[in-house]
C-alpha cells in the first residue's frame, strides 16, 4: 500500500501526494530587506524569495550565495537563519523539465547585500520559461501581492524584520 502525504501546489492548495513519487530536495532562500522593501522573484506564478536547491557537494552557505548571485547579480553575506520548514509540494508544469513532486527541507536566511554585478545573472532555462526576475517589493504591500509559493513567505519575511 502506498503512503500518501498532504502537500500543497504552487497556489497553496492542499493536495495528496504519493510518497513513492517524491524526491528529496534540500533548498535555501534569502530574505534581503533594504529601505523597507524585500527582494522577491517575480515569476509567472507569483512572487517567491530568491534561492533554490542545493547541488550535491555544496554547503547551504555556498548554495545560497550561488543562487542569489545567479538570480539577482547580488553578492551577499548570510546574517542568520530565520526558519526551517519541511514541505511536500508539486512543481508547476514546464516544457523544459519533468519535475517529480518534492519533499523539501527549506531553510530561510536573513542576508545583507555586499555588492552587485548584473553580469553574474545566469538563469536556468526553467527560470527563463517562468519569466523570473528580481523585484523590490514594499513590506507594506506584501499582503496585496500573489505569492507563488507553498510556504507562508509573508510571515517568514516579517520574522526577518524583528
Amino acid at each position: 500500500m502506498n503512503k500518501i502525504v498532504q502537500g500543497r501546489d504552487i497556489d497553496g492548495n492542499k493536495i495528496e501526494l504519493n510518497v513513492e513519487d517524491l524526491y528529496f530536495r534540500p533548498a535555501v532562500y534569502g530574505v534581503l530587506i533594504q529601505d523597507n522593501k524585500v527582494l522577491m522573484m517575480n515569476q509567472k506564478f507569483g512572487y517567491c524569495l530568491p534561492g533554490g536547491a542545493l547541488d550535491l557537494g555544496e554547503t547551504f552557505e555556498e548554495s545560497l550565495k550561488r543562487e542569489i548571485r545567479e538570480e539577482t547579480g547580488y553578492e551577499i553575506k548570510i546574517i542568520n537563519i530565520v526558519e526551517v520548514t519541511s514541505e511536500f509540494f508539486k512543481f508547476p508544469p514546464s516544457s523544459q523539465k519533468t519535475f517529480k513532486d518534492a519533499h523539501s527541507i527549506r531553510m530561510f536566511f536573513t542576508c545583507k547585500i555586499l555588492s552587485e554585478d548584473k553580469s553574474n545573472i545566469h538563469l536556468e532555462k526553467i527560470e527563463e520559461e517562468w519569466n523570473i526576475k528580481p523585484e523590490w517589493i514594499a513590506i507594506s504591500e506584501l499582503e496585496n501581492i500573489k505569492i507563488g509559493d507553498s510556504t507562508d513567505l509573508v510571515s517568514i519575511i516579517k520574522k526577518s524584520i524583528n
